[in-house]
């Protein structure tokens, strides 16, 4: 995995499917009415001529083989705590090991569907232009007040300094570009009571699928460049 996408994987939130330790910024998400992030039922999903002519196969996949026991015996050649081998790569967007993703609670109704690809997309269409304040607008209200604290000084990077959600944003977009500025494909999108997934492809990212939270009536993403498929 590319070290720069790598590392906020690890970050983000990994909310019902992996037992990772919980960021300073996920013990801040609490209810918050007064600043929430507000989006319209019908929200418009921007599109271009990339994203409509994008496929499944041309997408990239999650960039590590099938967590599967034929493969238990590579997991001393990457480094890391999984099943699989990151250095020998399931060619691929579509992976056997993603079923607790793929099939996470139901499919979205269609106006569910549409608001959160919308919200989706238009942040993904933000970090690829490093437009943070365009970023942040689409991001949890209580999780961007903890952006600052838990990314934009030390133990954070030292590339996103900064003391607004829209400065470290910039900064992270910035600094991941090269893997930002593919178009997105939105594959699927599920939900399970107040909490999302939106699974999504590129052919310059990894498989990775964000998580958004409901609160007062609106959704917002909750991390920073979603989770990678595992």
């Amino acid at each position: 995995m590319k070290f720069s996408l790598a590392f906020f994987t690890l970050l983000s939130l990994c909310i019902g499917l992996a037992a990772c330790g919980h960021s300073g910024a996920e013990k801040h998400v609490a209810a918050d009415a007064s600043s929430s992030v507000t989006t319209t039922t019908a929200a418009t999903i921007p599109r271009t001529a990339e994203s409509d002519t994008l496929s499944l196969s041309s997408l990239k996949g999650d960039e590590d083989d099938d967590e599967t026991s034929e493969h238990l015996s590579d997991t001393s050649k990457d480094n890391d705590a999984d099943f699989d081998n990151d250095l020998k790569p399931q060619p691929g967007y579509n992976d056997s090991d993603d079923g607790p993703v793929r099939n996470y609670g139901h499919a979205a109704s269609p106006t569910e569907e549409r608001q959160l690809k919308g919200i989706v997309t238009r942040y993904f269409a933000a970090a690829a232009k490093s437009d943070g304040v365009g970023g942040c607008a689409q991001i949890d209200a209580t999780f961007i007040k903890a952006i600052p604290e838990d990314y934009g000084q030390a133990p954070g990077p030292a590339y996103s300094r900064g003391k607004t959600c829209p400065v470290v944003m910039s900064a992270i977009f910035k600094h991941a570009h090269s893997e930002l500025s593919g178009p997105v494909l939105v594959t699927g999108v599920r939900i399970q009571g107040n909490q999302a997934f939106v699974l999504v492809g590129s052919t310059t990212m990894s498989a990775r699928y964000v998580t958004l939270r409901h609160a007062h009536g609106v959704w917002g993403i909750v991390g920073l460049l979603g989770t990678q498929m595992p």
